[in-house]
Parts: structure tokens; C-alpha cells; sequence
């Protein structure tokens, strides 16, 4: 470097930059719950599997399935017991306005009566009462059977449909907390490059104290380690957020500390190369088919419910109460006016015709059934693509993730040699601002290509049916 440019000039804003850079670092250590050595005070330390098995306790959204799995339980409950005896209570009161009058005719009292006389006679009373229970016991309905069978399968659906919630929050919370690790990194990576900018700001400070360099150099170094600090404080903010979403993620209170204890590493090995045949039969394993082909198995038991409503209905029942009846109510509390009864019977109900209503529903019950056959096929077809397509995304990711780390090296030279040369006199800052600028990229490239990774196997396990194992 030519001496003859070095000029010396007082630096009225070294003392601004390290009390802006305090000011900076505090905000950031209070801020930022990850990468820290010490644990803050009521924190919570989650591995990925704790944290999986946490929001499967407490994410509101497997609460709701459980509540709906209750709900179905009640419901079979509720049609079950139209199978056992019912019993009501009744009273029922009657105020004959108008007593009916019947026509007789007079010989069916008098004999001797001609045949063209009639008498008007009224039969009954003004009021009228009557109290008693009622028993009914259903003794045979097909409807019923099938409709219990079906009911109980609504049952069985409730519960895998409470294992699909789980695998899709455990999908969430793994993305979310490899994304919580990866913003972590992120600024752990970030503080090594401002560290290693502002040591050499610090050595540019003291170079042009001397006169060896230009301001036009100190002010290049200085822009670089101004933007640095800005790119800061957006990763921190990223890295708050990340843990609040997290934390939402998995039901846990927003405002408790967590430490997340995993870490995120390159892969140790390649992935395994695919089989022709890896995709099928995963099917079998996912959550959404066996809610399906429980979907199927309700509809052909709705089309046998349907069918079976053209069986006679078998019923028992009885009766049993009293009877008053009196010309007036001053009478309500003479016993020879209260008459008992007592009633039981069978009953056989017998469909005859209801204007093709069922045939129309026995058919809607068939196309819904085969629209699911359909949906199923369609699925297995999807599952073997989505394992295919996650195999081919982790090898791509796995590759990058070599292409990236081998350039991350590089840079990480490259920007060595070029403070060194630097520091020596026989390179330019230009080229020290722009190797950092070149190794900041290469380690976001990098940290990106770990993600991908992640997302690649969370991607893969689900496809497979593996998640929660």
C-alpha cells in the first residue's frame, strides 16, 4: 500500500460506534432466549421430542379432536339407548266444548218403534282427564342394527382423527423448531463476523491515527460494520420470533423462556438411495387412509341401514293410568267418576311404499362410497409421489449442503488471507469488505441448506406414516 495516501485525522466517531454497539449488545442479550450460556431463571428446556410430546399434550387444536372423540362417544350413547326401554309420564286434560251428538235409531231401544225414528242422543261429557305411564321396548329393527355398526365406526374415526391432529402438530413443531435452531445459529454466526469486523475496525482506527491509511478506507470498513449491526438486530428480532412461534406452536404460555437443547449438524452420512419400490404400501401407514376407508366402511353400512328399513319394525309397549270423567269439575274428587286402565301390545311396523324416497337415498349412499374408493386410489397414488419426491429432495439438499460447506471453507480463507494481506500492506479494503461480503453469504447459503434438509427428512417421515416414531 502507498504510504504517500496515508493521511491522519482525528475519529470523532470511534467513541459513538463502541457506546452504540453496547447499547446494541445488551438490548440483544435480553432479548434473544437461544445460544446463550446461561440458562434464564424459570426457563424450559425442550429436546424436539419433548417438545413434539408437549404440544401433543397441550396444543388446543388435539384438545379440540379429543373433545370431538368425546362427542362421538356421546352420540353412540345417545343412538344406543334407543334400543333400551322408554319410559313417559303424562296427564292430559280435555274441556268437550261441544258434546258430539250421535244418531240412533229408536227401534234399538224400543222395539216397537217405527223404523223412520231416530233419537238424538249426546254421548260423553263436558270434561275430561287422563294420567298415566307409557313402556315401550324397540324388540327388532335392521335400520338400527346397521346404524349402531355405522355409529360405532363414526367412533373409531373420532380417535385416528385425534392421531392425524398429532402427526400434523408434530410436523409444526419439528419445522418450527428447526427453524428456532436455525435463526440461532444464524446469530451466533452473525456475532463472529461483527466480532471479526469490528476487530479490524478497531486496527483501522489505529492505522489512521497514525496516517498509514485513507478515511475513505476507514469509512468503507465502517459502512460494512454499520450494516452488520443492522443485520443484527433483524436476525435477534427473528430469533425472538421464531421462539414465540415455537411456543405457539406447541401450546406453551408465550412468555416462558425456553432453551432448546438439540442442535443442527451437516448429515454424517448420505442418504440411502431410493427403491423403485420404497413408495408403496406407506399408504397403509398414514392417518388420512385409514380415516378414509372408515368413511368407505360408513356409507356401505348406511346403504345396509337403508336396505334394512324395508324390514318390518318389531316394538312392545303398554299403558297404564287413569281415567276421569264428569259433567262439571266439582266432581274431580269423587272416586266413582276415576276409572283405571292398562294396556300392552305388540307392534309391527311394515314399510309399504314411501314414493322411491329410499331407492333415491340407497343410491346417493352408493356414489359416496365409490367417491371415496376413488379418493382412496387417488391417495395411494399421492403417498408414493410425496415419498419419491422427499427422497429426491433430501439427496438434492444433501448435496447442496456439501456444495455449500465446501464454499463456506473457502470464503472463510479467502476472507483470512485477505485480512492478513491487508494487515500487511499489499491488499486493498475493497477486496477485505468484499470477501466478507462473500463468506456472510456462503454461511447463509450453508445454514439455508441445512433447513432444507430438515424440512426434506420431516417431509419424508410424514409421507412414510413415521412422523411420531
Amino acid at each position: 500500500m502507498n504510504l504517500w495516501h496515508m493521511k491522519h485525522r482525528s475519529n470523532p466517531e470511534q467513541g459513538q460506534i463502541s457506546l452504540g454497539l453496547l447499547t446494541l449488545w445488551l438490548t440483544i442479550l435480553t432479548i434473544v432466549p437461544f445460544g446463550t450460556s446461561k440458562a434464564q431463571s424459570g426457563s424450559k428446556h425442550f429436546s424436539l421430542k419433548e417438545a413434539v410430546d408437549y404440544a401433543t399434550a397441550n396444543q388446543n387444536s388435539i384438545k379440540i379432536a379429543k373433545l370431538d372423540e368425546y362427542l362421538a362417544e356421546k352420540r353412540v350413547k345417545e343412538y344406543s339407548a334407543v334400543a333400551l326401554p322408554q319410559a313417559n309420564g303424562y296427564f292430559r286434560f280435555t274441556d268437550n266444548l261441544v258434546i258430539p251428538t250421535m244418531v240412533v235409531p229408536a227401534n234399538q231401544f224400543d222395539p216397537t218403534a217405527p223404523e223412520d225414528v231416530f233419537f238424538k242422543l249426546q254421548f260423553g261429557v263436558q270434561y275430561q282427564a287422563q294420567g298415566g305411564a307409557q313402556l315401550s321396548q324397540l324388540i327388532f329393527s335392521g335400520s338400527y342394527i346397521y346404524g349402531l355398526r355405522a355409529a360405532k365406526e363414526y367412533l373409531a374415526m373420532g380417535s385416528r382423527n385425534v392421531e392425524r391432529t398429532k402427526v400434523e402438530t408434530a410436523e409444526t413443531v419439528s419445522k418450527a423448531y428447526y427453524a428456532a435452531l436455525i435463526a440461532s445459529k444464524q446469530f451466533q454466526i452473525l456475532q463472529s463476523n461483527v466480532d471479526r469486523v469490528q476487530k479490524l475496525l478497531t486496527t483501522m482506527e489505529a492505522m489512521h491515527a497514525e496516517g498509514f491509511i485513507e478515511k475513505l478506507d476507514l469509512d468503507r470498513i465502517g459502512i460494512t460494520y454499520r450494516n452488520l449491526l443492522t443485520e443484527q438486530t433483524k436476525v435477534a428480532r427473528l430469533v425472538a420470533l421464531s421462539a414465540d412461534v415455537l411456543k405457539f406452536q406447541m401450546g406453551l404460555d408465550i412468555n416462558t423462556p425456553v432453551i432448546l437443547t438439540d442442535t443442527i449438524a451437516s448429515p454424517t452420512a448420505p442418504p440411502p438411495v431410493q427403491n423403485p419400490d420404497e413408495g408403496s404400501g406407506f399408504h397403509r401407514n398414514r392417518t388420512e387412509y385409514e380415516l378414509l376407508r372408515m368413511t368407505e366402511s360408513i356409507h356401505l353400512l348406511n346403504s345396509k341401514r337403508i336396505k334394512a328399513g324395508s324390514l318390518p319394525a318389531v316394538s312392545a309397549f303398554g299403558d297404564l293410568g287413569y281415567t276421569w270423567a264428569a259433567p262439571n269439575l266439582g266432581r274431580l274428587d269423587e272416586e266413582g267418576f276415576w276409572f283405571p286402565f292398562a294396556v300392552v301390545g305388540l307392534q309391527v311396523g311394515v314399510p309399504l311404499f314411501n314414493g322411491f324416497a329410499g331407492k333415491a337415498r340407497l343410491q346417493q349412499s352408493n356414489l359416496e362410497a365409490e367417491k371415496i374408493r376413488l379418493t382412496m386410489n387417488t391417495f395411494e397414488d399421492a403417498v408414493r409421489l410425496e415419498v419419491s419426491n422427499a427422497r429426491v429432495t433430501i439427496a438434492n439438499a444433501y448435496n447442496t449442503i456439501l456444495s455449500n460447506q465446501a464454499t463456506l471453507n473457502l470464503a472463510r480463507d479467502v476472507s483470512r488471507i485477505t485480512r492478513i494481506k491487508y494487515e500487511e500492506g499489499i491488499g486493498s479494503n475493497l477486496e477485505v469488505i468484499e470477501a466478507e461480503n462473500t463468506l456472510r453469504e456462503a454461511e447463509s447459503n450453508y445454514l439455508s441448506s441445512l433447513y432444507e434438509y430438515k424440512l426434506a427428512e420431516i417431509a419424508l417421515k410424514k409421507a412414510k406414516g413415521q412422523l411420531l416414531n
